[in-house]
């Protein structure tokens, strides 16, 4: 039987969306759907909402597009007349992004999706309509790590699983929709690394944290409006602030560390810019500070000076640039006066001077190789302004020294020594000869041997020396410029002359011998062949 009252309900229906502004009945290609309306809600003779109805003119969905964009961002499913399911594009990139679900007309759960329509995010909501739990995925793995927990519509805990393992690494409780209190087990042992209190206008107040992993909250932040204004560190955990940093604007501005943990401060360091600009040392703890240091634009250390023995004044200073070490001075003789310095190319010494008499100019000079090792030395040693000694060095051991003595700006004395840095031969320098006037040797206990003298500088010795225990016990003398000894005279330990012997045919075999003792007839019948008495006396008394 057919029941008119419903056929007029249903032909009212139709003359009522015919007629409405913007309104008009059409067919649709929607299988659950029989007709559709479309709307121009603001009248710019756009369509902007689109409702699709069935058969018995009972709504089946609704799609919006309140920017005009041509995209339905929008779009209401619903169930027997009641909304069911509510999609919504929430950022404007044309995908429908937050979908809302309803049961009598009551919202019980919200899905969020990525463009790649995968879940990030479900909220689900009380019998009030109120969110009672959030499910967030916040690594895009699938796997829901963080949870919000909400009573009554106010969002009371959270917390969050770090590495996903099942384990509660973050969390946080609130207050009136504010944080409380925040804590982090961030490996999960049971142990917080750190905690968090806040003020009640959500601001961090106060934070501990367990920098070193150690299971001991060892560090203490305090905070105002929310922003730290001063950290506590007690490194060795008995109760006492061992670094006390001072923060302005959140950026540190002086730090002051106990490191002996005497519980007196004995480092110092301000900064500027998050940047060191100055810093103070107790390098010995005895309440005074020893060591001071400033820093460059760049926070790289520019200049240190320092008390290193304590004293009370300054001994060392050391020069930076660009954080690298380019010249030091020392006071070596602790008299105050910084004597010695030197300078450096990539952190190496490069050379040195002295200034032992304080008067402005270097009276040493040292030059090192590139291990550092003594290369070559200059000095003044009567510090008249000019320099008189330059030693040689190999590998850091002395190998020869030149001395001018007569400060006439000539070498008078070269000094030659072996690889263990003794004393094996000098040769003396008279006048502007290039050859040597005198020539010693030394044994491995630096005593002189032997020596030899070219008195005519012609680069041949005409005269040679022996020693034994730093006396003379030989002179061999060549006598008629062949370059071979025809005269010697031996001496006793008291250095008289006890013999002496000639070569008068020089074939290097004594003619004369001659004792100083009662001579035999023999030997005064050789000597008659030989040079005079006088004449040998004459020419010992020459040598």
């Amino acid at each position: 039987m057919i029941h008119f009252k419903y056929i007029g309900f249903f032909l009212l229906a139709v003359l009522i969306g015919a007629l409405a502004p913007g309104g008009l009945w059409a067919e649709t290609d929607s299988p659950e759907a029989a007709r559709l309306v479309e709307k121009d809600t603001d009248g710019d003779k756009i369509t902007d909402q689109i409702s699709y109805f069935d058969v018995w003119g009972r709504i089946l969905r609704v799609e919006i597009d309140a920017d005009q964009d041509g995209f339905m961002e929008s779009v209401q499913h619903y169930a027997k007349e009641s909304l069911a399911r509510l999609e919504r594009d929430t950022d404007g990139d044309r995908f429908r992004d937050c979908t809302d679900y309803f049961e009598s007309g009551k919202r019980i759960r919200q899905e969020r999706r990525t463009a790649k329509d995968k879940i990030f995010q479900i909220t689900e909501f009380d019998e009030n309509g109120h969110p009672a739990l959030t499910r967030s995925d916040t690594t895009a793995t699938g796997f829901f790590d963080t949870l919000y927990h909400f009573e009554k519509g106010q969002l009371i805990l959270s917390t969050r699983d770090l590495d996903e393992n099942g384990t509660l690494n973050i969390r946080q409780t609130y207050a009136n929709g504010l944080p409380r209190e925040r804590t982090l087990d961030a490996d999960g042992n049971g142990k917080f690394e750190e905690i968090v209190f806040f003020n009640e206008t959500g601001q961090p107040k106060e934070s501990r944290h367990d920098a070193d992993g150690d299971g001991r909250l060892e560090t203490t932040r305090v905070y105002a409006a929310g922003e730290i204004i001063r950290q506590e560190k007690d490194d060795n955990g008995d109760g006492r602030a061992d670094i006390l940093t001072g923060f302005q604007d959140a950026q540190p501005i002086k730090e002051s560390r106990d490191t002996n943990f005497d519980g007196r401060f004995d480092i110092v360091t301000v900064f500027g810019k998050s940047l060191p600009v100055s810093q103070e040392k107790d390098a010995n703890f005895d309440g005074k500070n020893d060591v001071f240091i400033v820093f460059d634009a760049e926070g790289r250390i520019m200049r240190v000076k320092e008390d290193t023995r304590c004293a009370g004044k300054i001994d060392r200073i050391r020069y930076y640039e660009a954080g690298s070490l380019r010249k030091m001075e020392n006071d070596t003789d602790a008299d105050t006066f910084l004597e010695t310095v030197t300078f450096y190319e990539n952190e190496k010494a490069v050379r040195q001077t002295k200034d032992e008499n304080h008067d402005g100019r270097p009276d040493i000079m040292i030059y090192f190789d590139a291990n550092e090792q003594k290369q070559r030395v200059e000095s003044d040693s009567n510090q008249n302004g000019k320099t008189d000694t330059w030693e040689f060095y190999g590998a850091g051991v002395l190998e020869r020294q030149e001395k001018d003595e007569n400060d006439d700006g000539r070498v008078d004395i070269i000094e030659f020594y072996d690889r263990s840095g003794k004393l094996e031969r000098l040769a003396e320098i008279q006048g502007k000869s290039d050859h040597p006037f005198l020539v010693w040797f030394y044994n491995g206990a630096e005593e002189a041997v032997r020596a030899e003298k070219d008195g005519d500088l012609d680069g041949r010795a005409e005269v040679w020396f022996y020693y034994d225990g730093g006396r003379v016990t030989k002179v061999a003398e060549d006598t008629n410029a062949d370059g071979q000894p025809d005269l010697w005279e031996f001496s006793d330990d008291a250095e008289a002359i006890v013999r002496t012997e000639k070569d008068y045919d020089v074939d290097g075999v004594p003619d004369v011998v001659e004792n100083n003792s009662e001579k035999t007839d023999s030997e005064a019948e050789t000597l008659n062949k030989g040079p005079s008495q006088d004449k040998m006396e004459q020419r010992a008394e020459e040598k």
